[in-house]
C-alpha cells in the first residue's frame, strides 16, 4: 500500500486468523536547492507487529505522504482497527531547513528521522556573530516535540536581515509548523496524520514529521538560517520498531522493503539540480 490521499482497506481472507503488518513512515522533504548547505529530509521509521484477526475483518490502511521540498515534514503510516484505534503507527521524517544561500554560516540543518519511541531532533544552525536557528525536537511516546527557537544578533535592519521566529510544537498525530520570517513571522502548514506538511524557504525552517506524536518545527533567522524539523514517534505495542538514520528509513534491509519508501529528500544544487521531495511511506500486510 502507498499513499493515495484516501484511506484504504485490508480485508482478512477466508481462513486467515493471523497477519503481520509492516509499515514505513514518510520521508521529510529536503531544504531548498539555493541553500549553502545540503540539508536533507529525515527518513521514516519502520514498525512491524503481528496481530490476530477474524476472517472478513477489515483494517484501515493509511500510508504516509512524502514531505515536499522545501522542508515539508512527512506523513505517518498507520493501520487501524474498525474502532479507529491504532494497530501501529510509523513516525515520519522531518523536513530539512533552508538557509539563505552563499551568505549563510553555521549549518547544515538536516531534518530529523522518524523514531521508534522518540523521533530524532532536527539539526540547528549557529553562527556566533549573527545568531541561531534551532531545529525542532523529536516527538516522544507521550508528547509532541518542541519547536526550534531562534535569535538574531546581527545588527542592521530587520526588514532586510530578517526577524528571528520560533517553530511550532508538535502534537498528537501532527508535526510542528516550520517558521519563516520577513516583515513578520509566519508558520507553514503542519503535517497531520498521513498527510505531509510544508516548510519554509530562504532562511526558513523545516516542518516536523507526523507520528504518534509529531516532531517540532524548525526555527528561522530569516534570511540566513533555518533549523530542521524533528521526526515523529511511532506506536508499536506488542511489536518492534526501528528509527530512521539520517535520510535513510528504518528497516531498509527488511525483505519486504521496496528500496525507496520513506527516504528523506535529497538536497539539490542551484541552478541546475533541484532538491527532491521525501518519498512516501509504505504498508505491507502478510499472512
Amino acid at each position: 500500500y502507498y499513499w493515495t490521499g484516501s484511506s484504504q482497506t485490508y480485508t482478512a481472507p477466508p481462513g486467515v486468523t493471523y497477519v503481520t503488518v509492516h509499515a514505513w513512515g514518510g520521508g521529510g522533504g529536503a531544504g531548498s536547492n539555493t541553500s549553502a548547505y545540503g540539508n536533507y529530509g529525515g527518513g521514516g521509521a519502520f514498525v512491524q507487529t503481528s496481530i490476530s484477526v477474524t476472517p472478513g475483518e477489515v483494517l484501515t490502511v493509511k500510508p504516509g505522504q512524502g514531505g515536499p521540498t522545501p522542508g515539508g515534514g512527512g506523513g505517518s503510516s498507520t493501520v487501524q482497527w474498525s474502532d479507529a484505534s491504532y494497530v501501529l503507527a510509523a513516525g515520519a521524517g522531518g523536513g530539512g531547513g533552508s538557509d539563505g544561500g552563499g551568505g549563510s554560516l553555521g549549518g547544515p540543518a538536516h531534518g530529523g528521522a522518524g523514531g521508534a519511541s522518540t523521533g530524532t531532533s532536527g539539526s540547528s544552525m549557529y553562527y556566533g556573530p549573527w545568531g541561531y536557528a534551532n531545529g525542532g525536537t523529536g516527538g516522544t511516546a507521550s508528547a509532541g516535540g518542541t519547536g526550534g527557537t531562534a535569535e538574531r544578533w546581527r545588527s542592521g535592519s530587520e526588514e532586510y536581515g530578517g526577524r528571528a521566529c520560533n517553530g511550532g510544537a508538535g502534537a498528537y498525530a501532527t508535526g510542528g509548523q516550520a517558521a519563516g520570517g520577513g516583515w513578520s513571522c509566519s508558520l507553514s502548514t503542519a503535517a497531520s496524520y498521513d498527510s505531509a506538511g510544508t516548510g519554509k524557504s530562504n532562511g526558513g525552517g523545516g516542518g516536523g514529521g507526523a507520528g504518534l506524536f509529531g516532531g517540532g518545527g524548525g526555527g528561522s533567522f530569516w534570511t540566513y538560517m533555518g533549523g530542521g524539523g524533528g521526526g515523529g514517534s511511532s506506536y508499536f505495542v506488542g511489536g518492534t520498531a526501528t528509527g530512521g538514520s539520517g535520510a535513510t528509513p528504518g528497516g531498509s534491509g527488511h525483505a519486504r522493503y521496496d528500496g525507496s519508501a520513506g527516504k528523506g529528500g535529497t538536497p539539490g544544487d542551484w541552478p541546475s539540480v533541484p532538491s527532491t521531495d521525501g518519498n512516501g511511506g509504505m504498508v505491507v500486510i502478510t499472512y
